[in-house]
């Protein structure tokens, strides 16, 4: 007598199936793999870590030092038969390379930061605290200043601020004296003096953009 589909033992119905896998634990959780160990610093290797980082990012000399210094710092805490200040060294031979080959260049930088910083409708003040956590000098600043012949622009990077926020004459819905008062705040902690705080929220959309537009 041949067996009907009710009486086999398997079952093909997903029900049983997850039934039949739950009385054996379940699916097996996958194993987290080991994390590889970090290489040994060489001068090959910091060379080519660091020409991968300066394909991907524009940096200054300060900022692509403190990324490969967490990349030695790392290694030698795994690779103990290599000293701090050989690494260090190593390093410096590889900053030079860069400088001469002219991946860094932070006079350049300075030039190309500041432009970007400033039509974003950053201020001065915002600027200048950038450039230095980015390890850029004050002389750098001041050069970039005049390079982008932005000393005057405090008014039009506050407009542009407002612009890029649709705050003070962008603003989609008209406001109050709250409004107003959060716009005046906000314009401060980006670093912006009271006096250009105010000019920026008495202009109308029309005055701004033409403003924004004789810049441009």
């Amino acid at each position: 007598m041949q067996s009907t589909p009710q009486s086999q033992s398997s079952s093909n119905n997903p029900a049983d199936k997850y039934s039949e896998a739950s009385k054996d634990g379940g699916s097996k959780k996958p194993q987290r793999k080991t994390p590889k160990p970090p290489k040994k610093i060489s001068e090959r290797y910091l060379y080519n870590s660091g020409l991968h980082y300066l394909n991907r990012y524009a940096a200054s000399q300060h900022q692509f030092e403190t990324v490969m210094r967490r990349k030695i710092t790392r290694s030698l805490k795994h690779h103990k038969n290599m000293a701090t200040d050989e690494a260090e060294k190593l390093l410096q031979d590889t900053v030079k390379k860069f400088q001469d080959l002219g991946f860094i260049n932070d006079p350049a930088f300075a030039i190309g930061y500041m432009n970007s910083l400033h039509k974003r409708g950053f201020s001065k003040a915002k600027i200048r605290a950038k450039f230095a956590a980015k390890g850029l000098s004050a002389e750098l600043f001041d050069k970039a200043i005049d390079e982008n012949n932005i000393g005057s622009d405090e008014l039009w990077a506050a407009l542009r601020y407002l612009q890029r926020k649709r705050k003070g004459p962008f603003r989609i819905k008209d406001g109050d004296e709250t409004t107003s008062q959060r716009e005046m705040a906000a314009l401060a902690r980006q670093g912006f003096s009271y006096d250009i705080v105010k000019k920026a929220l008495e202009l109308d959309e029309e005055s701004a953009l033409d403003i924004l537009n004789k810049r441009d």
